[in-house]
């Protein structure tokens, strides 16, 4: 491109190649060298620059974990709606078996009867007993009389468990109230009928899960407006550094003029070292810009986590056509902050609600089986339940009294805030169009400075060539012309970041 010293000057797509790398060989090499990277280096907009950090940011990953956060009060607040079912098992050692007998002998037993072989298990006990003070009268040992009669007392106990295990259900066993191994099975379950406070709870719940929702929402376009802002600046930074280039080459040309005139004889030492301290300004001035660009580059890599190299290729800044009332209108309506305010206000209302049906009586249904190792007295080795229960809370010491009271209390605090919000909003769009108008305005201010400079920059060289001007009007003019052109790069950032800014105060960005 053409500047005021008559000559093109590279732009970001040329290359300047010095003496030594200009034999075909190494023009070769470098052209190769400078091509694959150029090649691999992908061209990003700030769509993409957007839309890549919303599926990469760590904070709105961790956005997203928080409102799983949030689901779990909405989880809970199913609890008093939805039905309970426990199970349980258990073993216990009892220190003895406890049997009770609710028959007693009646007249003449049948043979093979419980009742006979328990007259037999008698006698056979009784024998045992006069046989064993017999031998203990006489100081002998256990006589054959009464191994007899323990063998007969043992086979009479036998022959009664054994008729009890194959009749478990006759009158004429006893009945056993605890085994000494007992094992017992416990289901029960309930089933919530009617729960006055526990449906507005829910409905609470989902709202504030909204409410969050929106929450995540003005958190992500806060992220990606810093995401915006990193563009735009790492695009200004790039042509800060193509101007601060330029100033290093016209500042190199005034140098060589500068020498020339010193060898032709028609001026001074001053004017080199004046020219040659305006070289080593430019390039410091050029590094100082490098590092920007590369500051900005990193954060905008940081913030979308974008590791491959890139280059940012920005468009022209538009901003919505609406006049304030309607860009107001719209912001009222899809702002996050309103939605997340508007919703919360809900919530709270049917938190209060729920708060105070609390006194209300609920219904619920339960059943309970129960299975176990021993007959008991209804002999069967399972019982079961069902039934209608009714809660009725009647004192808590004032503790949903409490929570109410708070509840009211948020709710005025949130309504308050979303009036505020709703005049913050308001002020932003008018003040955001504003800027925009203003920093387009500064865009063509600008350039149209770039212009001047350029042709002032042309007219001083001439003049110096021809004697009617000094050296430090060319300096003076040189350095106007690069200014020109940093405060045209600066302007261009400006106007992107203010129609991002008008575009967000009225909900339109970052966008779906």
């Amino acid at each position: 491109m053409r500047r005021g010293d008559g000559n093109v000057h590279p732009t970001p797509a040329t290359m300047y190649y010095p003496a030594p790398m200009r034999t075909p060989l190494a023009v070769c090499a470098a052209l190769l060298a400078v091509a694959v990277p150029a090649f691999a280096q992908r061209q990003l907009t700030l769509d993409e620059a957007i839309g890549i950090a919303r599926q990469r940011s760590r904070d709105l990953r961790a956005n997203r974990e928080r409102r799983n956060q949030v689901r779990a009060d909405l989880d809970r607040a199913w609890a008093p709606l939805l039905p309970t079912v426990s199970l349980q098992g258990k073993y216990t050692l009892n220190n003895q078996e406890v049997t009770l007998s609710t028959t007693a002998p009646t007249g003449t037993p049948q043979p093979g009867s419980l009742a006979d072989l328990s007259s037999r298990l008698a006698a056979a006990q009784g024998q045992l007993q006069a046989d064993t003070l017999a031998d203990l009268y006489q100081g002998r040992a256990p006589s054959d009389a009464v191994l007899t009669d323990v063998a007969a007392v043992q086979q009479a106990a036998d022959a009664a468990q054994q008729f009890c295990k194959k009749h478990p259900g006759s009158s004429e066993c006893a009945i056993v109230i605890q085994k000494r191994n007992q094992v017992d099975f416990v289901a029960s379950a309930q089933l919530p009928l009617v729960v006055p406070f526990a449906y507005h709870g829910l409905r609470a719940a989902r709202l504030t899960l909204e409410a969050q929702d929106a929450n995540n929402q003005t958190a992500e376009s806060l992220l990606l407006l810093q995401v915006a802002t990193a563009f735009y600046l790492a695009a200004g930074n790039d042509e800060v550094v193509v101007a601060r280039k330029h100033g290093i080459e016209v500042a190199r040309q005034t140098l060589d003029n500068a020498r020339a005139r010193l060898d032709a004889g028609v001026a001074n030492r001053v004017d080199v070292t004046r020219a040659e301290q305006a070289v080593v300004r430019a390039e410091q001035a050029e590094r100082e810009s490098e590092d920007g660009a590369a500051a900005a580059y990193r954060t905008l890599a940081t913030l979308c986590q974008l590791r491959e190299p890139f280059k940012v290729k920005p468009g022209e800044p538009s901003s919505p056509p609406e006049p304030d009332e309607a860009l107001i209108a719209r912001g009222l309506t899809l702002r996050p902050e309103v939605l997340a305010l508007r919703r919360s206000i809900a919530a709270l209302d049917d938190a209060i609600l729920s708060a105070k049906l609390r006194w209300a009586p609920s219904l619920s249904a339960f059943g309970l089986f129960r299975a176990f190792n021993s007959a008991g007295f209804a002999g069967n080795p399972y019982a079961w339940a069902l039934g209608l229960q009714v809660d009725w809370l009647v004192y808590d010491a004032g503790l949903h009294s409490a929570q109410q009271r708070q509840s009211e209390s948020v709710q005025i605090e949130t309504g308050l805030r979303l009036e505020q919000q709703r005049d913050v909003i308001a002020d932003e769009i008018v003040t955001a169009r504003r800027a925009v108008g203003t920093r387009r305005q500064a865009v063509e201010t600008a350039r149209r400075e770039v212009a001047l400079t350029d042709e002032t920059l042309t007219l001083v060289r001439v003049q110096r060539d021809a004697g009617t001007a000094t050296q430090l009007d060319l300096l003076v003019a040189q350095d106007q012309l690069i200014n020109a052109e940093v405060n045209l790069a600066r302007a261009r950032i400006e106007l992107g970041l203010s129609a991002v800014q008008l575009r967000r105060a009225a909900g339109l960005f970052p966008g779906s």
